[in-house]
């Protein structure tokens, strides 16, 4: 496999055998437990987990992702989405800081980003009108015009964007949306 800071893909066999990752179970528990301190669980999917943690070397806040995978062409697929989103850059698309594969007794894709306080934009907007805080238009315009921009890098990558709803737009403290799981 390769290193957790670097990019390329990473090909499995084609049986569904994921034994091979658990050699390397004890060096990813050590990523887990020693760099990255878990705080709380703040998403729970039809996939995954998502958990806020702590990066101990920076002491920064930063969401955990694990993707719970059931076959060797899960984990190819997950790495090849992941990969693909590490390779295109920009301010509003979700960075993704660094993958590994964890092993216990399910096999997760786990990536690392930074943590978005404001979470998904569909949980934000519910919590404004809970408290009656409406968007103005000029707001309403930035995040479009936020969108749009995500969506043409995605295209000029020839990527798209196949679950476009406002739960997968993430939103940060200075009102930034960021896009994430491109195909």
């Amino acid at each position: 496999m390769e290193n957790s800071d670097s990019f390329g893909p990473v090909s499995f066999t084609d049986s569904d055998d994921t034994s091979f990752l658990s050699a390397e179970s004890e060096v990813l528990d050590d990523l887990i437990n020693k760099r990255y301190r878990i705080e709380k669980r703040i998403g729970r999917g039809a996939f995954g987990v998502v958990d806020l943690v702590t990066d101990t070397k920076t002491n920064e806040s930063k969401a955990l992702k694990r993707v719970l995978c059931e076959s060797a062409n899960e984990v190819n697929d997950a790495l090849k989405e992941v990969f693909t989103m590490r390779a295109v850059q920009h301010d509003n698309l979700l960075a993704i800081e660094s993958v590994f594969v964890h092993t216990d007794n399910d096999t997760y894709v786990c990536f690392v980003s930074d943590f978005y306080e404001k979470g998904d934009l569909d949980k934000y907007v519910q919590w404004r009108k809970g408290n009656e805080s409406y968007f103005d238009e000029i707001q309403i315009c930035q995040f479009m015009l936020q969108l749009v921009a995500a969506t043409k890098q995605l295209h000029d990558n020839n990527l798209i964007h196949r679950d476009i709803k406002p739960a997968s737009k993430l939103f940060n403290k200075h009102n930034t949306l960021r896009y994430f799981r491109v195909e």
